[in-house]
């Protein structure tokens, strides 16, 4: 009989620590984890290829996981690390457990198909690494990328036992930060990013991760702050709230139970920076869109213990004259005013802090 598993679905707010949270969970002995970058979009990417391949053919699921998932296998990171497992192993150790657990015969509904796929993905790529299995009751995927209510709701369908966890940071930095990475990422694919969409785009993945609290599913937050200066509080708080074993490696950022670097411009570097400050820190918003957001997430800021203070240049009434990436913008501002709407976000994602 297989196990059940209860999976933790990370979600990132911004450049707001998500794989580092992934990597911290990386180390416990009753976690299964594949690489952070590994299983993006993983439920809906399975329930393409199962809708494709109705027979549900192991072999078939296998070469399709192969061509989906690149990043399941030996693959060099950023930093110039090599991570992954064999491909031939991992697919041998799949095609296994279909055959164990899965019967031919009495083919299952579409989403339980995927719930148990999804798994076998995490067991096959741990048996490939030659874990011991034997306490394993917990999957830390790494979905990245913030999901609406509807397709949170959707996969809550797939996979029976699911919360969400949501990697928060200061709003405005964490905002700044994931626009930044975004010009970067355009950059290097030859595009010449728009500022104001890329704004655009970037409040409403905050949003919507924020939202998450809004509907009946189970939802908690961890600040970047804090997995960075109160690391052990922090992780020991969170195992806790699950019910999972604290071990002090858990203080450790691993991918496979090795060191995981992260690719910085000074170069890569592991482990979390306890000396993190909390000043605002922003290279694309202007000191007037700075402004503008201290107003309107005023109710996020509190929420998750961000001090609520306005700036100078706030306090001076002056920057709604000025030259901003909202006010230019009417879309942008719709977007990004959803924040200070009474009724938009009446219910957060539970904090859970050392």
């Amino acid at each position: 009989m297989l196990p059940d598993f209860k999976t933790l679905a990370i979600l990132y707010n911004g450049r707001s620590g998500s794989y580092l949270l992934s990597n911290l969970l990386d180390n416990s002995s009753e976690i299964l984890s594949c690489p952070p970058d590994s299983l993006h979009h993983a439920l809906h990417k399975l329930h393409e290829i199962l809708v494709i391949n109705p027979s549900q053919s192991f072999n078939y699921v296998a070469d399709a996981i192969e061509q989906q998932f690149p990043n399941l296998f030996t693959h060099e990171t950023l930093a110039g690390q090599i991570i992954g497992v064999d491909k031939a192993k991992f697919k041998s150790e799949f095609i296994s457990l279909c055959k164990e657990y899965y019967a031919q015969t009495d083919p299952m509904d579409l989403n339980s198909a995927i719930d148990m796929f999804f798994t076998f993905i995490h067991l096959a790529y741990a048996k490939a690494m030659g874990y011991n299995l034997t306490n394993k009751r917990y999957i830390a995927w790494q979905q990245h990328i913030p999901v609406s209510g509807i397709d949170a709701k959707m996969m809550s369908n797939f996979l029976g036992d699911l919360t969400f966890v949501v990697s928060v940071r200061e709003p405005i930095t964490a905002i700044d930060s994931h626009i930044c990475h975004k010009i970067k990422e355009h950059k290097r694919q030859g595009e010449q990013p728009c500022e104001s969409f890329l704004l655009l785009e970037c409040a409403n993945h905050y949003r919507m991760s924020l939202s998450l609290g809004s509907i009946d599913l189970p939802c908690v937050a961890v600040r970047f702050e804090d997995l960075h200066r109160n690391t052990e509080a922090t992780m020991k708080s969170l195992c806790s709230y699950f019910g999972i074993t604290y071990s002090d490696g858990m203080c450790q950022t691993t991918c496979d139970g090795e060191p995981y670097y992260f690719p910085t411009t000074r170069g890569p570097i592991t482990g979390t920076n306890p000396s993190i400050k909390d000043r605002l820190n922003t290279k694309i918003l202007s000191p007037s869109d700075v402004a503008i957001l201290e107003a309107l997430l005023l109710r996020v800021r509190d929420c998750f213990g961000y001090a609520v203070h306005f700036s100078e240049f706030a306090r001076s009434a002056q920057f709604m004259n000025k030259d901003t990436l909202i006010s230019n913008d009417d879309q942008v501002f719709q977007s990004v005013l959803h924040f200070h709407h009474a009724g938009g976000l009446p219910t957060y994602p539970t904090l859970i802090s050392g």
